[in-house]
């Protein structure tokens, strides 16, 4: 109550409006703090949702038990671009088909390999990093695996 007038929660816009002819007490509402995800604890196969340990859902491109997961701005599950990430990222196709999908990495680094002749790769993206390997007799690059930088 608000002087001689009674108000309510409207739902739609978190913002009070005036009730006539009835009493209703005003609920109190209080923000939640989150803290700051640190990592991917959980796959809900049922809801087709990962969850990070502070219980909220992954959004965009993640990376969880070495494989690619693609969510929308509401961790919606997105099987057409899961299945795009999944297929490009297969153990020795070229990476560019990888990268037009995610985009360029916010840093990599190449030092020689141990695999073949050529360079190992460490292309780092928010959240998980993808491995590759650089052919140094074409200067082909070819995917490896992914790993979650969010992930134990």
């Amino acid at each position: 109550m608000i002087g001689k007038n009674f108000y309510q929660p409207n739902k739609a816009d978190g913002y009070a409006i005036k009730v006539k002819d009835k009493v209703k007490k005003l609920k109190k509402m209080k923000a939640v703090k989150t803290k700051k995800p640190t990592r991917i604890v959980k796959w809900d196969a049922k809801k087709k949702k990962l969850y990070y340990d502070n219980g909220m859902a992954v959004m965009g491109i993640a990376a969880y038990n070495n494989t690619f997961y693609a969510f929308d701005g509401q961790g919606k599950y997105d099987a057409v671009l899961t299945g795009l990430l999944r297929n490009a990222a297969t153990s020795s196709k070229p990476i560019t088909a990888l990268k037009r999908l995610i985009g360029e990495p916010l840093s990599s680094s190449y030092h020689s390999s141990c695999f073949g002749t050529g360079d190992d790769g460490l292309l780092v993206y928010k959240g998980f990093i993808v491995s590759t390997f650089k052919n140094a007799s074409d200067g082909s690059e070819t995917y490896v695996a992914v790993k979650s930088t969010m992930q134990k």
